[in-house]
């Protein structure tokens, strides 16, 4: 068992508790030792696992994060558990997780997003270079967008603005947004020839289209 909050009082039995966040409090006895505590979270840990992404779904399904330890976010269209520690400075990932220092905890969104915003530009510019040099156009600028609705979209001038939050989707899913917009800079419209430009590029846009669109309302929460 990773991470957990004991609780001591007088009581005569052991006690595990999943909190909403998703986050296991132990409730023991003032005598109990942290070798009968552990084996029981051992013992329990299917039990555990499985309520604990019970809440977790529960609590995500319709509202906001709140950026609590337990909570799922997603980075490449995987799903990574929050988690804090102490011996960390800045954000890191690990094996199904993502790290934030525990001095960050009451800023956690602020820190996350940063994090999400240095990987966006890291990530989607050089996408951009290598998807438009493979069909041939290329934008006259790329810049990152915090548009509460829109993954992407393409000025007259031939800006691109890519939201940073593409970086929680599939590569396919990005792939498909950076093509879209290219697109549009031949195509300034959504006619049957820009359509017929998309699919030309990748097959399976309308694969990654309805993904965007089923996940979009979790990502745009952020």
């Amino acid at each position: 068992m990773d991470a957990y909050r004991l609780i001591r009082s007088p009581r005569k039995s052991i006690a595990i508790e999943i909190r909403p966040d998703g986050e296991v409090w132990v409730r023991a006895p003032l005598h109990a030792s942290k070798v009968v505590i552990e084996a029981l979270l051992t013992q329990k840990e299917a039990w555990i696992t499985q309520n604990r992404e019970t809440m977790l779904r529960l609590m995500q399904a319709d509202s906001p994060p709140r950026f609590l330890a337990g909570e799922s976010f997603l980075y490449l269209g995987k799903e990574f558990t929050l988690t804090f520690s102490n011996e960390l400075e800045s954000v890191s990932l690990g094996e199904g997780i993502i790290v934030l220092p525990e001095k960050d905890r009451s800023r956690a969104r602020d820190v996350l997003m940063g994090w999400y915003k240095t990987e966006a530009r890291r990530i989607l510019i050089p996408l951009v270079d290598q998807l438009g040099s493979r069909v041939g156009t290329t934008p006259t600028r790329v810049r990152l967008s915090n548009a509460s609705k829109r993954w992407g979209s393409c000025s007259a001038s031939g800006t691109l603005s890519l939201n940073w939050r593409l970086v929680m989707t599939p590569p396919k899913a990005m792939t498909y947004v950076i093509f879209h917009e290219l697109a549009h800079t031949l195509i300034p419209n959504h006619s049957r020839a820009f359509w017929k430009l998309v699919a030309s590029w990748q097959e399976d846009y309308q694969v990654q289209r309805a993904w965007l669109k089923e996940m979009g309302k979790r990502i745009f929460q952020f």
